[in-house]
C-alpha cells in the first residue's frame, strides 16, 4: 500500500449520504493516522476524483446517482488491484456480495448493523 510522505493512510468516501459520509469523516478525524482526501456523492464524480487523487482505501456504496458502485468498484479494480475497497451499503444482499467480492471489493458491510467494522479493518489496514 502506497504511503504519503507523512505516513498517513489516505483514504476516499464515494457515498449519496452526507448522513453517512459525516458519520464516517467525524470517526476518521479521531485518528490521526488517516487523511480523508476526498469524497464524492455520486457515480461520475467518484471516477474523476479517483482518475485525480488515488487513495490507499477507498469506503464505496453500491447505489450512487448516475451509476452503480459496483461499476466504480470494477473500474478501480481495473487498473489499481492493490487498492483496498471496503464495500458499505444498505443493500447487504447475497447477490450484491458476491458480485461485489467477484469485482475485488476487499470488504463488504451493511450501514446499519456492520458500521463499526469499517474501523476494525482500517485499523488492520494501517499496521
Amino acid at each position: 500500500m502506497r504511503k504519503k510522505l507523512n505516513g498517513k493512510t489516505k483514504i476516499a468516501i464515494v457515498d449519496d449520504s452526507a448522513v453517512i459520509r459525516d458519520r464516517l469523516v467525524q470517526r476518521l478525524s479521531k485518528y490521526t493516522s488517516y487523511e480523508l482526501i476526498w469524497q464524492a456523492d455520486d457515480f461520475e464524480s467518484a471516477l474523476e476524483m479517483i482518475d485525480r487523487e488515488l487513495p490507499d482505501v477507498l469506503i464505496l456504496d453500491i447505489q450512487l446517482p448516475g451509476g452503480s458502485g459496483i461499476d466504480v468498484l470494477r473500474n478501480v479494480k481495473v487498473t489499481n488491484p492493490a487498492l483496498k475497497v471496503i464495500m458499505l451499503t444498505n443493500f447487504p444482499l447475497l447477490p450484491f456480495r458476491k458480485t461485489c467480492f467477484k469485482a475485488g471489493a476487499d470488504y463488504f458491510f451493511d450501514k446499519s448493523e456492520e458500521f463499526e467494522k469499517v474501523f476494525e479493518v482500517l485499523k488492520g489496514i494501517r499496521n
